[in-house]
């Protein structure tokens, strides 16, 4: 099953080669897709990201996904000397 739509300013295309696979399947990924879009897109001002980037957010209120996301953001900083520093 194949299927494409617009999503995070650009086409995304999702297959799937197994003829168990459902529609509501599919449905499932783009809307995993959609929640990774609002809570870390840098275009949308109300995305967690952007209200982190304004001081609207303590860290103390970051997400769980945040939290993990920004911690292995730092493993990641470390484990290369800082040539990747998100």
């Amino acid at each position: 099953m194949k299927q494409q739509r617009l999503m995070m300013g650009m086409p995304i295309m999702v297959e799937v080669v197994d003829g168990t696979v459902t529609v509501k399947d599919i449905n499932d990924v783009y809307d995993y897709f959609h929640h990774i879009d609002e809570k870390f897109s840098t275009y949308k001002k109300t995305s967690e990201v952007c209200r982190i980037n304004r001081n609207e957010l303590k860290p103390q209120n970051y997400s769980e996904e945040m939290k993990e996301v920004l911690n292995l953001s730092e493993k990641t900083r470390i484990d290369t000397n800082g040539y990747f520093n998100i």
